[in-house]
């Protein structure tokens, strides 16, 4: 399926919510520089100013520094957010909050400006797989632009038309972000999972400051040790699956994406299906003034009936690392917990907070795509607090 195939999906949501009805929410992939700059607002203001998460404002230092003149996306309330992700590209990673955050704040002029190009580098540089499906999505939910009974400030969020015509109705904003990957570390299906920030230039980020380096790095290696093991062990399952089916031994090589190729075509001769891939829900926010009306939840819905198309013969399994506040909402949709992360960091650093994430997979298959999940402010990857439902 091509990437201009993702953006016609219909995402399947029952009834209305919140004043807004399942037809008024439409998700679909980010298909501009500028929607990603709508929806980094988002992410700022939910990882940066509410959830103040250490190792998003670590590897976004400056986040809040803006152009004079320039004007916040919402001042009030409490964001709605959970998720993170992206980090070692630049745009979304981020897990704990409170005190000890790191990062240099609004201390670098442009600094804003300069988070937002890293995400939209990541953007641009997406890759796809064999099928042509991207490898990574940039997901929105957009929504008419005023909504009865919410306010971000304005009594409206700006908004830019829908080409519907004028009007009431005829605006639209973009209320939520999700980001979900596919990851693999066989050729050909998929991205492979970052266990470290090594494409990171930390001292960019940090100019000087050895120590904050020490600890985002730390702290990131830790949060995606399990997210990197599982893609690993599919690995494993694919080669062993493969190299039986071709006759070879259960460690055969998969060095490029024409082997790779070759080798899940005799298995699938030879009926056997293992899937190398993982869906993995990398971040996942939600505007302040459309928390509780199923977007969140239909973010996340859309990426577990993506993982059933992408699957050969069940879908993929999707992995995520869940906040508190999230972890119920991931249980309704399917995902069953694992395990606490456990962060590995030097003795200087154990008084500074550090996120609680649980890590959380669905199953090969097993519940993806289940559970009806009326709006939250649910989100996964590197982690931050979310909204309530």
């Amino acid at each position: 399926m091509s990437s201009a195939q993702l953006s016609s999906i219909p995402v399947v949501g029952g009834g209305s919510s919140g004043g807004i009805s399942a037809a008024e929410i439409r998700i679909s992939p980010i298909e501009s520089e500028a929607e990603i700059a709508e929806g980094f607002e988002l992410v700022a203001e939910a990882f940066g100013r509410q959830a103040r998460d250490a190792i998003w404002t670590g590897l976004n230092p400056g986040w809040d520094e803006r152009a004079p003149g320039s004007a916040r996306a919402d001042g009030e309330g409490v964001v709605e957010v959970d998720g993170g992700g992206g980090a070692p590209r630049g745009g979304g990673g981020g897990g704990g909050g409170g005190a000890g955050g790191g990062g240099s704040g609004g201390e670098s002029a442009g600094g804003r400006a300069r988070c937002l190009a890293r995400l939209v580098d990541r953007w641009r540089a997406r890759t796809f797989d064999r099928h042509g499906n991207p490898n990574t999505v940039f997901l929105k939910a957009t929504v008419p632009a005023t909504v009865p009974g919410s306010s971000n400030g304005s009594g409206s969020s700006g908004g830019r038309s829908n080409g519907s015509g004028s009007g009431s109705g005829s605006r639209e904003t973009i209320a939520g972000l999700a980001i979900w990957v596919q990851a693999s570390f066989v050729p050909g299906y998929g991205d492979p999972p970052a266990g470290d920030l090594g494409a990171t230039d930390l001292e960019a980020l940090h100019p000087g400051n050895e120590r904050e380096q020490r600890f985002l790095a730390q702290c990131y290696r830790s949060l995606v040790a399990r997210r990197v093991d599982v893609v690993r062990a599919k690995q494993r399952a694919f080669l062993a699956a493969t190299g039986a089916a071709r006759g070879g031994a259960a460690g055969v090589v998969v060095d490029d994406a024409v082997a790779a190729a070759a080798a899940a075509a005799a298995a699938a001769v030879a009926g056997v299906v293992v899937a190398p891939s993982v869906m993995v829900l990398d971040l996942c926010a939600v505007h302040p003034a459309y928390q509780r009306r199923g977007i969140a939840s239909r973010l996340v819905r859309w990426g577990l009936e993506e993982a059933r198309r992408r699957g050969s013969g069940s879908a993929l399994e999707a992995i995520t690392e869940a906040s508190v506040m999230g972890r119920s909402v991931y249980e309704r949709l399917g995902f069953r917990p694992v395990a606490e992360i456990e962060y590995e960091v030097d003795e200087e650093f154990q008084a500074r907070d550090r996120p609680s994430n649980l890590f959380m997979r669905t199953g090969d298959g097993a519940g993806v795509g289940a559970g009806t999940g009326a709006g939250t402010g649910a989100g996964v990857g590197v982690g931050a607090g979310a909204g309530p439902g």
